[in-house]
Order: C-alpha cells, then sequence, then structure tokens
C-alpha cells in the first residue's frame, strides 16, 4: 500500500453491533510482507445504533514501504452480530518533516 517512504492513511465507515457492551471489536492495519506484524489500529466501541467511525490516521515508515499492509476487523471474542457500511481508506497528507534547526553560535 504505502508508495512512498512515509505515508498516513485514515479509515472511516459505519458499525452497529447488536449484543453485549463486552464486544468490542479491533480494527488492524498489519503488514502482509513482514508475518503480520502490527503497524497500527484500535478497539472500536460500538452500540446498537449506527455510528460513524473516524478512525485515528495510521502511519507508515520507511521499511513498509512497497510492503502490502492488510486491513483486518477483528471480531469473535465475544459472540454478536456486527455490521459494517460505507467503508472508506483515505491517504493523508504527510508533510515533510522540519529542517534540521541551526548550529547554536559558539564565540
Amino acid at each position: 500500500m504505502p508508495r512512498v517512504a512515509h505515508s498516513a492513511y485514515q479509515l472511516t465507515f459505519w458499525a452497529k453491533m447488536l449484543g453485549p457492551s463486552s464486544a468490542t471489536p479491533e480494527v488492524t492495519f498489519m503488514d502482509v510482507d513482514e508475518n503480520y506484524d502490527w503497524v497500527g489500529g484500535a478497539p472500536v466501541a460500538l452500540s446498537g445504533e449506527w455510528q460513524h467511525i473516524a478512525m485515528q490516521p495510521v502511519s507508515t515508515f520507511p521499511k513498509h514501504k512497497n510492503h502490502e499492509i492488510g486491513i483486518a476487523f477483528l471480531v469473535g471474542s465475544v459472540q454478536a452480530e456486527y455490521h459494517f457500511d460505507d467503508i472508506q481508506l483515505m491517504e493523508l497528507d504527510v508533510p515533510s518533516p522540519p529542517p534540521p534547526a541551526p548550529p547554536p553560535h559558539v564565540k
């Protein structure tokens, strides 16, 4: 997925869950080319009403360039009925790092 050395992605979707409140799915970004190493993600608290979820951006690093990054919705630790809709992945603009500070003035 990452085409450049450092990228950031934001996942948004609509979701609801019918079941106990302890049923909390986790959305993860994983590096498929590195044995599914965790890149980022978070648990998502859902309710029985549709809600729009905007995940915190997940950043990739130079080691992820040209790697396949998989996105998984991890469910099943607690029995529930999950509904997901309108899943969108956006690539965010990542500003270049600021230039280094000049050396201190020495007298």
